[in-house]
């Protein structure tokens, strides 16, 4: 009876002393309850408190500090350095204007409380106190848009729903999943920053990385300083990067060098279809001599390839060394695939794109024997052979919108093609 009054009495230190609010919005420090108010009235405003860790949040490392065995100020909550019992994990490692994506929280024993934010990784590395601080333009992104029984969304430096926080009903939490959007632009790899307490102590942890991605492209420039090309259904006037079926963009400016090409292609990969292809050769009608730019899933993954046929006869083989991959891309059945590939070709299977050549564009199957080209109605073909150092933005409208239409379509639309010299 004395042992059970005894650890009756005892206080509860999550309960009565810490807590995360507003104030550790920018440090991620939980702050000291008072006993009369839920404010901290003993250490005053964020913005007047020292530096207490001075360094940089390492990825991979549960530590904002590089000083072993940190315990903080008097009175405040204690920094746990060392191997964390918890972890972010992320549903996927790119992020792009209005993507939603799951994050978890996860771990191998209850907390107490939490916060949890996105940060731009450059926010991380000022050098100031907590998780670095906030550089200049930092500060938490995108929205927490569901949160999970326990949790609820906290408005920091006054952007609603930026971080999401436990409710603070004293009870014991454990492995939390989120929803979280972005809406904004390009801001480089972010990261999803947590500070997670158990008693008196917390820890703080960060996800991998996520690199922006830019899919769906933008069609500004196309036939001034880029060539565009889009199959679209024909009920579409106007032609949208969503609506199109296939997608192709082609830059050869300066800065990729003057022997590269950037290409992007986009593809609906339904109807049992897993590649979208742009082939460039100077046979429209037997396809003799194809050089093929292939982006296609093969076990979940997406990957790129280049191929060449000699014939109809024959079947496309790889080559390898061709195409270097910049970034990828699936949204539900819509792949996106951005590679750099040479203009000029080497050898007797790789052709030249610095002169005049046919393009085709088509989908089909892929397997581990290599990829099928569809059926002769289902290639589209331009009307006259393109040389990609001369820009064009070209709309061909299929018969419909599954692409079933003839070898030879009319365009119907086609922006003044605007000359470059060659370099």
């Amino acid at each position: 009876m004395v042992l059970l009054f005894l650890f009756l009495s005892l206080p509860l230190v999550h309960g009565n002393n810490f807590y995360y609010n507003e104030n550790s919005c920018n440090d991620l420090r939980p702050r000291r309850k008072s006993s009369t108010a839920g404010e901290e009235p003993v250490f005053g405003s964020n913005a007047n408190r020292p530096p207490y860790n001075t360094g940089a949040f390492v990825p991979g490392q549960n530590q904002a500090n590089n000083q072993p065995g940190f315990q903080g100020q008097p009175g405040e909550a204690i920094l746990t350095t060392g191997p964390s019992p918890f972890y972010i994990k992320s549903s996927n490692l790119q992020y792009k204007k209005n993507r939603i994506i799951k994050v978890e929280l996860l771990g191998s024993q209850p907390f107490d409380a939490f916060l949890i934010q996105a940060r731009a990784m450059f926010s991380l590395n000022s050098g100031q106190s907590g998780m670095g601080g906030a550089a200049p333009g930092s500060g938490p992104l995108g929205k927490w848009i569901s949160v999970p029984k326990g949790a609820s969304s906290l408005n920091c430096q006054r952007i609603p729903s930026s971080a999401a926080v436990d409710d603070n009903k004293m009870q014991q939490l454990k492995n939390m999943t989120f929803k979280w959007q972005y809406s904004e632009g390009n801001i480089g790899d972010i990261v999803f920053v947590a500070s997670v307490l158990i008693g008196d102590r917390y820890w703080l942890v960060m996800s991998d990385r996520l690199r922006w991605n830019p899919f769906p492209s933008d069609l500004s420039g196309c036939g001034t300083n880029k060539s565009c090309f889009r199959l679209c259904p024909y009920w579409q006037s106007n032609c949208p990067l969503s609506a199109a079926i296939i997608v192709a963009m082609f830059e050869t400016s300066s800065q990729y060098g003057g022997d590269v090409v950037a290409i992007t292609l986009k593809g609906d990969t339904s109807q049992n279809q897993n590649f979208v292809a742009v082939g460039f050769g100077k046979d429209p009608v037997r396809l003799n001599k194809l050089d093929i730019n292939a982006c296609f899933r093969d076990n979940g993954q997406i990957m790129l390839a280049n191929y060449f046929q000699e014939s109809p006869t024959s079947t496309p083989f790889l080559q390898s060394g061709v195409i270097v991959p910049e970034i990828t891309d699936a949204d539900g059945s819509e792949l996106w695939c951005r590679f750099r590939r040479p203009i000029r070709g080497t050898g007797s299977n790789l052709i030249s794109l610095n002169q005049p050549l046919y393009q085709f564009y088509f989908r089909g199957l892929q397997n581990s024997t290599g990829i099928y080209l569809p059926r002769r109605n289902s290639i589209y073909t331009t009307s006259s052979p393109r040389n990609l150092t001369v820009f064009f933005n070209d709309i061909i409208y299929g018969n419909s919108p599954k692409a079933t239409s003839s070898l030879y379509l009319t365009i119907l639309f086609s922006l003044t093609s605007v000359f470059m010299k060659n370099s």
